[in-house]
């Protein structure tokens, strides 16, 4: 079946706005990551002005209407990956303002001088390199760093990078060698990608926010509110594992009693007696080294 490019254009808008509408309705059950969810869902908003402008670019000059266009489409990437670096809560909006003023400057200038090479082919660039750099923050960002869904975000931002990079580099090659005709083809095949992942990179997010939220109330059902060590379901569960998993080799296992505690909560009260568990439970902690299972069985 073929599709048209006005239609591609319009299933792009189209996925585009409900990808949106989920990510905004997801904020209200994770309010820990809304400000996350919230910078992609603008990103994807910015995505559907750039579409819209142009399935319109004939009624402005070529020009304006082209760096326009391109202007949101680098916002909406840039937004992409200051949504990534939230994640571990950093943030790039200053560099990310810088870099887009330097492409608007950029584009002014040469856009006028080469405008069909420049904006077919050379403005893939920035997006290319953009997305690349997302791909690399996800793979190297300590929140997701653990998380079974990384593999598929850093999929899904690397395959647009190299996508975008053959735009830039391949796709002239093909244009000069088969003719003008892989203009509509490549145009097509943009569509077509630009759908996925329109769908595919939001979908990412969420199944990102969703399993560090359950992972972290995993980890809250397993651990010990007052000292942070695991608790006495945590630490059977642990243990049993490391003892089926020990191959041959020593496991260790060391009780500590202490003695007259029930005296200190006595004479100095209970806070008192907590501020004692919790400074046993930091050398224990400290003494153990990373990689132990603490658990504290009494008071």
């Amino acid at each position: 079946m073929q599709i048209d490019l006005q239609t591609l254009w319009y299933l792009t808008v189209g996925t585009l706005l409900v990808s949106a509408s989920l990510l905004l309705w997801e904020r209200q059950a994770h309010p820990g990551r809304a400000r996350v969810l919230g910078v992609l869902a603008a990103a994807l908003f910015a995505f559907v002005l750039g579409c819209m402008l142009a399935m319109n670019r004939s009624h402005f000059p070529v020009v304006l209407g082209m760096a326009a266009i391109n202007i949101l489409m680098m916002s909406g990437y840039l937004l992409v990956l200051n949504a990534v670096a939230g994640l571990d809560g950093q943030r790039h909006f200053c560099s990310s303002v810088a870099a887009l003023s330097f492409l608007a400057i950029a584009w002014a200038i040469a856009g006028s001088h080469f405008p069909a090479a420049f904006w077919n082919h050379v403005s893939s660039i920035p997006i290319a390199l953009t997305c690349g750099l997302t791909a690399w923050m996800l793979l190297r960002s300590r929140t997701v760093q653990r998380l079974r869904s990384r593999p598929v975000a850093v999929t899904i931002s690397a395959f647009h990078a190299l996508f975008y990079f053959a735009r830039a580099f391949i796709a002239p090659v093909l244009i000069e060698r088969y003719g003008q005709d892989m203009i509509s083809i490549i145009g097509k095949a943009t569509m077509y990608e630009a759908v996925l992942y329109s769908v595919a990179m939001p979908m990412s997010f969420l199944m990102i926010v969703r399993e560090e939220e359950k992972l972290n109330l995993l980890r809250m059902s397993q651990t010990d509110q007052l000292t942070g060590l695991a608790n006495r379901h945590a630490f059977f569960e642990q243990a049993s594992r490391m003892l089926r998993e020990r191959h041959d080799n020593p496991v260790s296992l060391l009780a500590f009693d202490l003695d007259h505690f029930k005296a200190i909560n006595d004479r100095h009260g209970h806070p008192t007696g907590d501020k004692v568990l919790q400074l046993f439970a930091d050398t224990a902690r400290k003494e153990a080294g990373p990689g132990r299972t603490s658990c504290p069985f009494g008071r």
